[in-house]
């Protein structure tokens, strides 16, 4: 399955962010991916978390459960940085 067969359930405007949400999802069993639209389709980064159709409504019932605050997202980021090669 391609990714434009994907369904967007997130936005994020920073990877850390979207990396957080993207292994709570894993850690509940629901496959995902973020996906980073070519700059220049965009003024601004974007990164998007993808789940496949069937698993769109239960991706979107965890988000809004978990409701996780940006301060609470950012903290959590900072916990795990990226490499320094990045």
């Amino acid at each position: 399955m391609s990714d434009t067969e994907w369904t967007t359930v997130a936005e994020y405007a920073d990877l850390l962010s979207a990396e957080v949400v993207s292994r709570m999802l894993s850690g509940m069993g629901i496959q995902n991916r973020i996906y980073r639209p070519p700059l220049y389709r965009t003024p601004t980064p974007k990164y998007y978390i993808l789940v496949p159709p069937e698993s769109t409504e239960e991706a979107k019932t965890a988000l809004e459960r978990s409701a996780i605050s940006d301060q609470e997202l950012t903290k959590l980021a900072l916990k795990y940085p990226p490499p320094d090669d990045v």
